[in-house]
């Protein structure tokens, strides 16, 4: 009977062991996805800064080459 408690408890033990480590996983994943997801943001941004900057290169001198 002790014996048979102890298994269980044991079993408990690595169940619970396990299921942090899931979480913990889950938690590292979609913290990874966050990151990634920011990161194309900022890309997508400054691209967008840069081609504003282009056209008002452009159209600030009215056509003209850009200095640069």
């Amino acid at each position: 009977e002790r014996k048979r408690r102890e298994e269980m408890a044991e079993r408990k033990r690595k169940e619970e062991m396990e299921m942090e480590m899931e979480e913990r996983k889950r938690k590292e994943e979609m913290a990874e996805r966050k990151r990634k997801e920011e990161m194309e943001m900022e890309e997508r941004k400054r691209k967008e800064e840069m081609a504003e900057e282009e056209r008002r290169k452009r159209d600030g001198n009215g056509g003209k080459e850009a200095e640069g």
